[in-house]
């Protein structure tokens, strides 16, 4: 029993051998065929690339919301001034009746402007 089992242990390495040696050579083709220094130089350009790409988009992100935030104030300010002009006033996005106070001021005001337009 211990011959048997012994040649087939061998037998069994030699399989394993002939796998690994087509393996290897498997490897070593397609270790010829790659060009090392083309993939290197490749892979810098994508990454400068990628990089600039963020900068950039950080860049256009900056710049709107830049460009947003004036366009919601001036927004903003317009429809005040308009809603104050029928009597309303924004509260919460929503646009409700003045207050009393408010209308009194704003009424006031607009006395004041006539006047001085005199």
């Amino acid at each position: 029993m211990c011959i048997r089992d012994r040649v087939s242990t061998m037998q069994v390495q030699a399989e394993i051998n002939a796998a690994m040696k087509g393996a290897t050579t498997a490897m070593i083709n397609a270790n010829n065929q790659i060009n090392l220094q083309e993939i290197q130089q490749t892979m810098k350009q994508f990454a400068r690339n990628t990089e600039e790409m963020d900068v950039k988009m950080e860049l256009m992100g900056t710049a709107a919301e830049d460009m947003g935030g004036d366009v919601d104030d001036e927004a903003e300010a317009s429809y005040e001034q308009i809603l104050g002009e029928v009597g309303l006033e924004l509260v919460g996005g929503n646009a409700v009746p003045l207050t009393k106070s408010k209308a009194k001021d704003i009424g006031c005001l607009e006395r004041q402007l006539s006047q001085l337009k005199k």
